[in-house]
C-alpha cells in the first residue's frame, strides 16, 4: 500500500504528475529536482537563465537547488519592479525568516498574527519617511517628517474565501494587526484568489534584502529529504482537497471539460477565470497543482528511503506534529 494513501486516496494520482523517482540514487533524486526546477522556469520565464547558469557548473559540483536558487536570485534582480522600497524589502525578509523560526514544520501554509512578527509585518513607505521628499524646502532645510506616518502592511491580508481556504472566522485586519497567511509551498502564487498572476513575483529585492528569494528557498525546501519531511503533510492534503474542490467548480463553470476529471490536470488551453473565490489562468492553476504533486512525490519517494536518511532528517521527523509520518515509517510515538 502507498504510505500516500494515509493522507487521501487521490493523493497517490496527484503525486504521479510530478513523476517518481529513486532517493537512494543521489543523481536521479538531483535530476528530479532539476526537473520541478525547470517547471518553475518556464512559468515565470527564467528557463535561459537557469539553463545559462548550470552549465557553467561542474555537473561533479552541482548542487542542484542551491544554484538553482542561486541563478532565480540574479535573474528575479534584473527584472523590473514597480515601487521598489528598501524598508518593505528589509521589512518582508525580516518577517519571512521569523516565520521560519515560528512555523518550522508549517511553512507550506503558516498563519501567523501580525504581531508575533518583527515590527508587526508593517513598514513606513518611503515617501512618508522624510528621505524621499525632498522637493519640499522646508524638508531639505529642516530635515523635517510628515506629521502622520501611517504604516502599512507588508503582506496582504488573505483571510477571505479563496482557492486554498474558508474565510477566516477571526476578527477582521485592521491596521497593523492582521492574519499572515501565505501559501508558500505554492510560490509566488501565495495568496488564493490570485492564481492568474503571481503576487510573489513583485517581491522586490533591495540591497541586501530579498523576499522573493526567501520565500522561493522556502518552496524548493519541500523537494529535499529533510526540508520535505519536516513539513507537517495533513496541512498540505487540507489545503490540496480545497483547491482541487474549488478550482473544479470554477472550472467547469467557466471551461467544461477542461481538466482531468481524476488528477485536475489541464487537457487544453483555457482562458483567464473570474469566480466568486478569486481568479486563475492556466499558468498559476497548473503551478500551484504540480507543487502540491511533487511535494507528494518526493513525500512517497522519501518514505520508501529511509535508509538514506540523515540525523538532521531524523530530528525532523521527531519534531513534526503528523503522526502519520511516524506511522509510515513504522516509527514509535513514545
Amino acid at each position: 500500500m502507498s504510505s500516500l494513501l494515509l493522507y487521501g486516496l487521490e493523493i497517490d494520482d496527484l503525486a504521479d504528475l510530478a513523476g517518481d523517482f529513486n532517493a537512494t540514487k543521489f543523481e536521479e533524486n538531483e535530476q528530479w529536482i532539476l526537473r520541478q526546477w525547470r517547471r518553475y522556469a518556464d512559468v515565470l520565464g527564467f528557463r535561459r537563465a537557469l539553463d545559462r547558469h548550470l552549465q557553467r557548473k561542474s555537473p561533479r559540483k552541482r548542487m542542484v537547488n542551491a544554484d538553482a536558487l542561486q541563478a532565480f536570485k540574479q535573474w528575479h534582480r534584473q527584472q523590473s519592479h514597480d515601487g521598489r522600497d528598501p524598508e518593505l524589502a528589509r521589512v518582508r525578509a525580516g518577517a519571512l525568516k521569523h516565520l521560519r523560526k515560528l512555523s518550522p514544520s508549517n511553512l507550506w501554509l503558516p498563519a501567523i498574527d501580525s504581531a508575533d512578527l518583527p515590527e508587526s509585518a508593517c513598514y513606513t513607505p518611503y515617501d512618508l519617511r522624510g528621505e524621499a521628499v525632498s522637493g519640499d524646502p522646508l524638508v531639505r532645510v529642516l530635515g523635517m517628517r510628515p506629521a502622520v506616518q501611517p504604516r502599512k502592511r507588508v503582506f496582504r491580508p488573505d483571510v477571505t474565501a479563496s482557492f486554498y481556504h474558508e474565510q477566516d472566522p477571526r476578527r477582521p485586519p485592521e491596521g497593523c494587526s492582521y492574519l499572515v497567511k501565505l501559501s508558500l509551498g505554492t510560490f509566488p502564487y501565495v495568496y488564493g484568489r490570485q492564481l492568474a498572476q503571481p503576487p510573489g513575483m513583485q517581491w522586490a529585492p533591495t540591497g541586501n534584502f530579498d523576499p522573493a528569494a526567501i520565500a522561493m528557498r522556502f518552496a524548493a525546501s519541500m523537494w529535499s529529504q529533510t526540508g520535505n519531511l519536516s513539513q507537517d503533510a495533513r496541512v498540505v492534503a487540507k489545503q490540496y482537497q480545497h483547491f482541487r474542490r474549488w478550482t473544479a467548480k470554477a472550472l467547469d463553470r467557466h471551461t467544461r471539460d477542461a481538466r482531468d476529471p481524476k488528477t485536475g490536470k489541464l487537457k487544453r488551453a483555457i482562458p483567464r477565470v473570474v469566480d466568486a473565490r478569486g481568479s486563475l489562468n492556466a499558468k498559476g492553476y497548473t503551478l500551484v497543482l504540480k507543487a502540491f504533486a511533487a511535494f507528494f512525490a518526493a513525500r512517497r519517494a522519501y518514505l520508501r528511503s529511509p535508509r538514506t536518511f540523515t540525523p538532521a532528517t531524523y530530528r525532523a521527523i521527531r519534531q513534526n506534529p503528523d503522526p502519520l509520518l511516524r506511522d509510515a515509517l513504522g516509527m514509535s510515538e513514545s
